[in-house]
């Protein structure tokens, strides 16, 4: 995805309101270190629950499982760190961990929950002989990532005032 294909700030203001009347929740993608970011926007506001980010897999796997996770958390389900998921994709174990680390940078403090996917080996990022690709589970957005605070912060301000 190259930066023109994103769309303008506000058709992501608009998209994420609609998103949170109708579903209570709302997802964002952008890129991060060459990487699709997602993650969900409305869970820690209506809910009281920690969003939940994943990193490196295409939009609408992402969008498959973040929504899954939401819907849960909609459903009264409270997820935390640790949790195993292996219903969501046959034959595969999910993990929910909190303030992954990166080593490029510092811990992340905001309060995310990470999902993490395994490899084609059931290998995990913080497994020995993890496959590369799987690797970049353990970066994460910070402040080099423009705008994706002010721009969560604007259409959840947005969406209070109108309610």
């Amino acid at each position: 995805m190259e930066p023109s294909d994103f769309p303008t700030r506000e058709t992501v203001y608009t998209k994420i309101r609609a998103d949170l009347d109708q579903y209570g929740w709302s997802l964002i993608s952008s890129i991060y270190r060459d990487e699709l970011f997602t993650h969900t926007v409305g869970l820690s506001w209506g809910y009281e629950h920690q969003e939940i980010e994943l990193i490196g897999l295409n939009q609408e796997i992402a969008a498959m499982l973040l929504n899954e996770l939401a819907r849960r958390v909609v459903n009264g389900e409270k997820l935390h760190a640790n949790c195993h998921f292996e219903d969501i994709v046959d034959g595969v174990d999910l993990i929910l961990v909190e303030n992954p680390i990166d080593p490029l940078g510092k811990p992340m403090t905001n309060g995310r929950l990470r999902l993490v996917w395994p490899d084609e080996n059931n290998l995990y990022p913080w497994q020995k002989g993890c496959e590369e690709e799987c690797l970049i589970q353990q970066r994460f957005p910070d402040s080099t990532m423009p705008e994706r605070d002010t721009c969560e912060a604007y259409a959840l301000l947005e969406q209070a005032t109108l309610r």
